[in-house]
């Protein structure tokens, strides 16, 4: 687990402990995205669709399908675009 901890950023943890400690976030919303979903959340700001996050990440799309509504769940979402801006917010992106 050491390995994965060092691929995290310090300041996207940081971001993250700032986030979950705003009274107006629910902990819904204030859950730690894992670093596959993290990685998910950046591929749709650059506009990726479905399939195309699935190439590249060499997963299948159902896959990245889950990881979405995860992300969708995490930060209390319904579409992409509230998603973007949920993540900008909370300074994710």
């Amino acid at each position: 687990t050491g390995a994965v901890l060092h691929r995290i950023s310090t300041e996207y943890l940081t971001r993250l402990l700032e986030a979950s400690a705003r009274p107006e976030t629910s902990s819904d919303s204030s859950a730690l995205l894992s670093v596959r979903e993290l990685e998910i959340l950046r591929l749709i700001s650059s506009g990726l669709s479905n399939q195309e996050m699935a190439d590249q990440l060499v997963i299948a799309i159902s896959t990245v399908k889950s990881h979405v509504r995860q992300i969708f769940n995490k930060l209390n979402v319904n579409s992409r675009t509230q998603v973007l801006a949920r993540a900008r917010e909370l300074r994710l992106l």
